[in-house]
């Protein structure tokens, strides 16, 4: 390509997974929800569609006040809209937190090896990172991550690979840093389990949260994430988006946001519904002598072996059964597939294509 410069020939991109072009396919390689949103979601929707000539409000103030109250209430604490940063997901969130605070330090920002993707936005703003090797188990390495060589700390909890740390080992990685170093934990899928850290933001000034709407709210379409911290660091985000002129959110998601916040006990259902489904495929995969990395997300990791086939070729042979599942296909995952929880009828569908 005669424009395509180093830079962004070199970048580590993370895609979606694969759309089936057959709208009977069981898609299962993107992580989102199986399970649909409160009609009066759309109903909500639709309605705002008469003010698609206006501009919507760039300090999204109606989603903020609204989880400032939904946090308040869920942790016992006293925020308000500005310990809230509202954006297009929550990979937005962190391209903004890459620019702001990480892009011309002279320590590296660090995370754990496996992990989701620090560093696509590391690359791109030229920023020095570092991985620190996941332990044998995968888990996080905290200790690893507890030193004075680095700008900054990233970690995903409960993790990418379905793993979870415990409140106390978040903490105990914020505490050594306070006071010198931001710790951002990205909690994308922390509704399906684990305990959430944002009950640490009023105790910690180095810490941010980044939260989804695409996960457990079954939002991916709307792509509306969040953060939360001290409001000098929410600040520092907000002032950068304004520089670039950048209006935000649109007026569809931003109300899709604010009206799904009404509507916990139907989410808190489907949340059951994944977390149930889970557990009962990890059952039967063990029943069928697969190997599983312990999940409290939606989502498993498989390890294919022993089935006359590379990962990559299982994947394919399902793929053909109408099953879309992840490979990806190099490091330390070239040997597993990621296969998305579904809905119960879909993940006995997948158990019969497995055997």
């Amino acid at each position: 390509m005669i424009f395509e410069t180093e830079k962004i020939k070199n970048l580590p991109v993370d895609s979606i997974g694969e759309l089936p072009k057959n709208k009977d396919a069981i898609k299962l390689n993107s992580n989102e929800s199986p399970h649909k949103l409160p009609k009066e979601i759309q109903t909500a929707v639709l309605q705002e569609l008469d003010n698609m000539n206006l501009y919507p409000d760039a300090n999204c103030t109606d989603l903020k006040n609204k989880l400032a109250i939904k946090l308040n209430k869920d942790f016992s604490l006293k925020l308000t809209n500005e310990n809230i940063f509202v954006a297009n997901g929550s990979d937005e969130v962190l391209a903004f937190l890459v620019q702001a605070f990480f892009e011309n330090c002279e320590k590296p920002f660090i995370f754990p090896s496996i992990t989701y993707c620090p560093d696509v936005w590391a690359e791109l703003y030229s920023a020095k990172y570092r991985t620190v090797a996941n332990l044998e188990n995968f888990q996080i390495d905290v200790k690893g991550l507890q030193t004075e060589e680095c700008s900054g700390v990233y970690i995903a909890n409960p993790n990418t690979t379905g793993l979870v740390l415990s409140l106390s080992s978040v903490e105990e990685l914020v505490k050594f840093h306070n006071g010198k170093r931001l710790v951002v934990v990205d909690e994308a899928y922390v509704d399906f389990g684990g305990e959430s850290a944002v009950q640490l933001v009023e105790k910690y000034d180095n810490l941010l949260i980044t939260r989804s709407f695409s996960k457990s709210y079954g939002m991916a379409g709307y792509r509306l994430g969040y953060a939360v911290a001290h409001k000098d660091i929410i600040n520092a985000l907000s002032t950068l988006k304004d520089t670039f002129g950048i209006v935000g959110v649109n007026r569809l998601s931003l109300k899709a946001g604010e009206t799904v916040l009404d509507y916990e006990n139907e989410v808190k259902e489907n949340i059951s519904k994944i977390n149930s489904t889970r557990e009962w495929f990890v059952i039967r995969l063990h029943e069928n002598n697969f190997i599983t990395i312990p999940s409290v997300t939606n989502f498993v990791w498989v390890k294919i072996e022993n089935r006359g086939m590379p990962a990559k070729e299982y994947v394919d042979k399902l793929k053909e059964t109408g099953i879309y599942v992840r490979y990806f296909g190099s490091g330390w995952n070239k040997d597993w597939i990621r296969i998305t929880i579904g809905t119960r009828e879909q993940m006995e569908k997948v158990i019969n294509a497995m055997q």
